[in-house]
């Protein structure tokens, strides 16, 4: 079942979205469970963040989360996708569920979703054909 995030899915959230964040972890950095759950509280109590949950069998197992920020320089918002992870197979359930609260939002101009740096082909293929996610703009970093 795919429904809006609680406060009493915050631990079950960031949970699940460390063990996320540790699948393609940076060498060197360790993950923040302080910093990943004032995210979570921040995607889950604010009305202009989306946070929602599959819950299978009583369990959370899975969530996509994303923060909604003014675009620079622009009149319209940007949403970002902070977590997005599924252990139960509803993934796709809940990046639909998204999509659609996106659309019901014209504030939104863009979505922006990193995902993990070894990210699954078939998935970011999804996201562009059926969402029409781009893959052209250069993303630079340094470790």
């Amino acid at each position: 079942m795919i429904r809006k995030a609680t406060p009493a899915d915050v631990e079950a959230l960031v949970n699940l979205s460390i063990e996320d964040l540790e699948i393609d972890a940076y060498e060197g950095l360790l993950v923040s469970k302080r910093k990943v759950r004032n995210c979570v509280v921040e995607c889950v109590s604010s009305p202009s963040n989306f946070s929602y949950v599959s819950e299978n069998n009583g369990e959370i197992d899975g969530g996509l989360g994303a923060v909604v920020f003014p675009m620079m320089f622009y009149e319209r918002s940007s949403a970002q996708i902070v977590m997005w992870y599924s252990k139960g197979g509803d993934g796709i359930k809940l990046l639909t569920e998204f999509m659609s609260w996106v659309k019901g939002r014209k504030i939104i101009k863009e979505v922006q979703y990193t995902g993990e740096r070894n990210g699954n082909e078939r998935i970011l293929n999804f996201l562009e054909k059926r969402h029409g996610f781009k893959r052209d703009v250069p993303f630079l970093y340094r470790v």
